[in-house]
């Protein structure tokens, strides 16, 4: 896979899909919003790009009052920035989830991707030397707390509750339509990082939910976390062997600066993308394509990437691994 994340409909869209098969992109991940422009989805279809829809899961909604959200432990609200969270056991606003997938699903996309099916974390600020004691943890509302009393662990509880919602929205899509690829996008932590919060935090038990998934999709943007280049290809090495499985893992680049101020290079950028593709023999997807659109030297360094990416894996890769 050679994907770009999109999250609006491009003003050019033959231009656009011009671009992106000049590129050698063969995906777009693409946010819910551009599903409302028919002529835009056509388009890529035709041009026969794989379409991938990004389906936030326990992301709230706008319109979810701040009272009905998920709740840290010291009884504030989890919202910070733009990040707020449902509570995980929000039945009600998670069969609204369900159903939108199931709609999605029948659209007949060639790949759905989880995101935000995890707890409640603003990791995208969380520094390599950050404190795991002052992460905030959720859910401590009423309900949850009496739900967690049947586990023998916060851990178990948060896995299980991520675990079976993966599995839940997987068996979903597959009754839809066994065809589609399925992902989950995982937060780029290595599972021994901060404690092991990845698990008892973020409720991601790599080991469990890979089961269920046809790839994983760490969102492996090293200069945003304050991690050097080598970093990607070490969390991929990282994962592979801690679910000892062959399954896909298809990191995600940045293409310029976020949440800082010091300026992302374009040789940093091309050093990134080379770790990434050191580490995986799967493809990659960059975040995102406003970000490529408006650098003509970033467009170019992922042009000659995957060129050679492509040329290599040819000659040296099972190219089976490949979603």
């Amino acid at each position: 896979m050679y994907g770009v994340k999109i999250y609006s409909v491009p003003a050019d869209i033959p231009g656009t899909i011009k671009r992106w098969l000049e590129l050698g992109l063969d995906t777009i991940m693409t946010g819910r919003e551009c599903l409302k422009e028919k002529s835009f989805i056509d388009a890529v279809r035709s041009a026969g790009i794989r379409l991938s829809i990004v389906e936030p899961i326990f992301l709230a909604p706008d319109t979810k009052p701040e009272q009905e959200l998920s709740v840290d432990q010291n009884g504030q609200i989890a919202h910070e920035d733009w990040v707020r969270f449902i509570c995980p056991s929000d039945t009600e606003e998670l069969e609204k989830v369900y159903a939108r997938i199931a709609e999605d699903a029948k659209l007949g996309p060639d790949c759905l991707t989880l995101d935000f099916i995890r707890f409640f974390q603003f990791w995208e600020m969380t520094a390599p030397d950050a404190d795991p004691k002052s992460f905030r943890k959720t859910c401590y509302c009423k309900k949850c707390q009496t739900v967690r009393k049947n586990y023998s662990s916060e851990e178990e509880w948060r896995c299980s509750i991520i675990t079976s919602t993966v599995k839940k929205c997987v068996e979903l899509i597959r009754n839809i339509n066994p065809n589609i690829k399925i992902g989950i996008h995982i937060v780029p932590w290595k599972p021994e990082m901060f404690d092991g919060a990845l698990k008892n935090i973020i409720g991601q038990d790599l080991k469990e939910i890979t089961k269920y998934v046809d790839f994983l999709a760490p969102m492996t943007y090293h200069h945003m976390i304050h991690q050097p280049v080598s970093y990607i290809s070490e969390l991929i090495k990282s994962h592979r062997e801690y679910i000892s499985d062959s399954r896909p893992i298809i990191p995600s680049v940045q293409a310029k600066e976020i949440y800082r101020t010091d300026t992302l290079t374009v040789a940093e950028i091309a050093d990134a993308i080379k770790s990434a593709l050191e580490g995986s023999v799967s493809g990659i997807t960059f975040y995102h394509w406003g970000d490529i659109e408006e650098s003509s030297d970033v467009y170019n360094v992922i042009k000659d990437a995957i060129a050679k990416d492509k040329k290599d894996k040819a000659i040296f890769f099972n190219t089976s691994l490949c979603i």
